[in-house]
């Protein structure tokens, strides 16, 4: 076990999915604590931009749901452009 982390460690590109890997497991942990209300609430009018409000830093969807609070939610915990890849078939 060592040995494959030493590799992965060395790896540039081991280190970035080590690092994603991180990052995916702690918001799938700590999401629903920093977001404990609804992620199906409407919040706000809908399509607001990102960085316009503190309160909703990636804005809106078109129901006005934060889009925050649904990417990090314990239904979802992907960010909302990995949640549509791969395309499912038609």
């Amino acid at each position: 076990m060592r040995q494959v982390w030493r590799m992965l460690l060395r790896n540039p590109g081991g280190m970035i999915g080590v690092a994603i890997l991180t990052v995916a497991i702690a918001v799938a942990l700590f999401g629903p604590l920093l977001f404990p209300t609804s992620p199906w609430r409407m919040v706000q009018r809908p399509f607001l931009p990102p960085f316009t409000m503190a309160n909703l830093p990636l804005g809106t969807d078109a129901l006005g749901r934060d889009v925050m609070a649904g990417s990090c939610s314990s239904q979802s915990c992907n960010p909302p452009s990995v949640r549509s890849w791969p395309p499912l078939p038609s």
